[in-house]
């Protein structure tokens, strides 16, 4: 009988510990939106940061200067993006796609040019920076704001890119032995 009562208690003690057990691994749930994603405007800078674009940083490249004069010279120039940071700004980004990474770079160029002069409208769910009339089309997700690049990259841009990479990969595989 002595063996029974600690053996009681401790089943009674290890119950209280299972909900505990159980919430722990579940907290990582309840944070909220990375901080970097927070808001459009934070997706935005986030993005920029990532390809070193903002005013301050090594490497930035006013956007008023004409992109034929400073072109593949000044990208040498710069810091490789940070490739993760960029990723977590877009909804739909394939790292391993270029076409997806080039319509990435679409929207970099596109941001990067309209610095200062970006307009946003925010909805619940979704939001939009509009560079001039062009808007680049956000969704609010449980990371927080991010880019879906198949709504922002116009789809004659898209297509084209897609041909493009359909061309070269055709043209390498001529070249092969």
């Amino acid at each position: 009988m002595q063996l029974l009562v600690p053996l009681a208690t401790c089943w009674r003690r290890s119950l209280h510990a299972v909900p505990l057990v159980l919430c722990v691994p579940l907290l990582g749930c309840l944070q909220g939106p990375d901080p970097r994603l927070e808001t459009p405007r934070a997706t935005v800078e986030t993005l920029l940061r990532a390809n070193h674009l903002l005013p301050g940083q090594a490497g930035h490249v006013s956007s008023s200067m004409p992109t034929s004069r400073f072109g593949r010279m000044e990208r040498a120039s710069r810091p490789p993006p940070d490739i993760e940071a960029v990723a977590l700004c877009f909804w739909d980004y394939d790292r391993d796609d270029p076409t997806s990474r080039a319509m990435g770079d679409f929207i970099v160029g596109m941001l990067a040019s309209g610095q200062g002069r970006l307009e946003y409208n925010v909805g619940p769910r979704s939001a939009e920076a509009f560079v001039g009339n062009r808007p680049i089309h956000f969704i609010k997700t449980r990371r927080g704001w991010e880019i879906v690049l198949r709504d922002s990259v116009p789809e004659e841009i898209r297509n084209g890119l897609r041909r493009g990479r359909l061309v070269r990969h055709r043209l390498d595989e001529r070249d092969m032995p």
